[in-house]
């Protein structure tokens, strides 16, 4: 635990765990290039997050390219979440 954490109430450190869960998850569900991007770029495996260029690097690619596999992993992440709050509003109308 953090000593950020130490504060803030376990309901939102569960809440904050879950939507760090959810979102690994949904890295994995994307291209693997684009995962691995927004993995090191974010540090999703643990890591400290990297610059552009040192993902560059990493990954012996142009930072021109970095910036647009982010670019289209952080939209398909929201394309996603979006989809799913939409499902789930039309079974939360339907269930009432």
């Amino acid at each position: 635990m953090r000593v950020a954490d130490a504060a803030e109430p376990v309901e939102d450190q569960v809440v904050r765990s879950i939507e760090r869960q959810r979102v690994r998850r949904k890295v994995r569900e994307l291209p693997r290039f684009e995962g691995k991007v927004l993995a090191l770029r974010y540090g999703l495996g643990g890591d400290r997050p990297v610059t552009v260029r040192e993902c560059a690097e990493y990954l012996r690619c142009s930072p021109a390219l970095i910036h647009k596999t982010e670019h289209r992993a952080l939209s398909a992440l929201r394309d996603q979440y979006d989809y799913e709050e939409d499902a789930a509003k039309v079974l939360d109308r339907r269930r009432s």
